[in-house]
């Protein structure tokens, strides 16, 4: 893929890779990104969308295990962003609890932090596993996210909007100092200045239409354990043992 793209970017570089996997993509992305991270060549950033989760012996044998691969990532400062709804009934937003707090753990250790890396969670009140109901939001989310990501290293960008409700422009530009989306309208960071909140920031968002309509809040992700994981209190996540080869 790089040699793909090589060349590409300005200085004839390659250009930044952010790697987004939805659903099952999730743990594909995490797969692909972790596999880059050990072979010495780490993407900027991975997204999962609604991402669901793979463990066991049999994915740890192969280095496919989600969790580990979100250590790779984030030992090789790799960014994350885990975006999910309350209402999804495919995968349960628990294990992107989970996750979170898993990978805000990894994140804190000596070489996550000399590396840089950062991983955000953002829970979308009220959306299903497809999205759909809150497009504009994801969307203006995501978008923010991957522009911190590209031109910032992770630490937060600020929307500026249009009032005219028939053209809002939006033009990334780094965040001064806010650490908090009081309103997109008025130009602030949604994701907390990292030097406030360490590496790891979680939010709630209200509201399924455009910047202007969304409602930011700090969130506090419930702790998930591994043990509610295997015994099925996430769906979404699944498990293989070696015995399952056979």
């Amino acid at each position: 893929m790089r040699e793909r793209f090589a060349g590409r970017a300005p200085g004839g570089g390659v250009p930044p890779l952010i790697l987004v996997g939805f659903s099952f993509g999730g743990p594909s992305a995490w797969a692909a990104a972790a596999a880059m991270a050990r072979a010495g060549e780490p993407p900027c950033g991975v997204v999962a969308l609604a991402g669901s989760g793979r463990g066991g012996a049999a994915f740890e044998r192969e280095d496919l295990d989600t969790l580990g691969c979100i250590e790779a990532c984030a030992n090789s400062g790799v960014r994350t962003l885990l975006l999910h709804g309350t209402n999804d009934k495919n995968v349960d937003v628990n294990f992107a609890h989970h996750c979170f707090h898993f990978g805000r753990d990894v994140c804190s250790t000596a070489d996550a932090v000399n590396a840089g890396a950062k991983i955000a969670l953002v829970v979308l009140a009220g959306s299903p596993h497809m999205l759909d109901v809150v497009r504009c939001a994801a969307y203006t989310l995501l978008k923010s996210w991957v522009l911190s990501c590209l031109v910032d290293g992770g630490s937060g960008v600020s929307l500026r909007c249009d009032s005219s409700p028939r053209k809002r422009e939006r033009s990334a530009s780094l965040a001064s100092g806010g650490t908090t989306l009081d309103s997109l309208e008025a130009s602030a960071a949604w994701l907390p200045h990292q030097e406030a909140a360490g590496a790891a920031a979680a939010v709630l968002v209200r509201g399924s239409g455009g910047p202007s309509t969304l409602r930011i809040q700090p969130y506090k992700a419930p702790a998930v354990s591994a043990e509610d994981l295997r015994i099925g209190r996430a769906k979404g996540y699944s498990e293989k043992g070696l015995d399952n080869l056979l």
